[in-house]
């Protein structure tokens, strides 16, 4: 359930841990992700640099934006919001589009960052976070994890 379905239903989720021991803070770890050319020239954000990043593509392959957006982004695009459409885990994209759908702007598909639109994009109110433990065999074992879940 997203948070803002849970909201939308008075519903209060619990997102507190409690751990036991110290922890070591180190930060956002966002150090050197930022430099002083990427201030100077407003791209302050992922979105802005993967869009600069596609013009600079469009322009190597000779398309406009209206072709490359299509031929390029709608294209690769379409096939995951019919497996989306399938799945009943799906938060938002309950309904298959089109190569074409994708990437023409409209009211509910406005643009994002050019040439992205909003459906080719993710959607803040998904959590998509993970996490991955890789540890040895022994361990593992040490740590009386089930072999099973190794």
């Amino acid at each position: 359930m997203t948070m803002c379905n849970a909201l939308a239903q008075g519903q209060k989720l619990d997102w507190s841990e409690a751990l036991e021991g110290q922890v070591e803070d180190r930060g956002w770890g966002l150090a050197g992700a930022r430099s002083r050319y990427l201030l100077q020239h407003g791209i302050l954000g992922a979105h802005i640099g993967y869009a600069m990043l596609e013009h600079a593509r469009r322009a190597r392959m000779g398309l406009t934006r209206e072709a490359y957006a299509l031929e390029q982004m709608g294209k690769l695009f379409a096939p995951f919001t019919r497996v989306a459409e399938a799945n009943p885990h799906s938060s938002s994209a309950t309904k298959s589009r089109t190569a074409q759908e994708l990437v023409t702007p409209t009211p509910n598909n406005r643009i994002i960052a050019d040439p992205y639109t909003r459906m080719l994009v993710s959607r803040d109110q998904v959590n998509q976070a993970a996490a991955l433990i890789l540890t040895s065999a022994g361990m593992a074992h040490r740590c009386t994890l089930a072999r099973a879940r190794k």
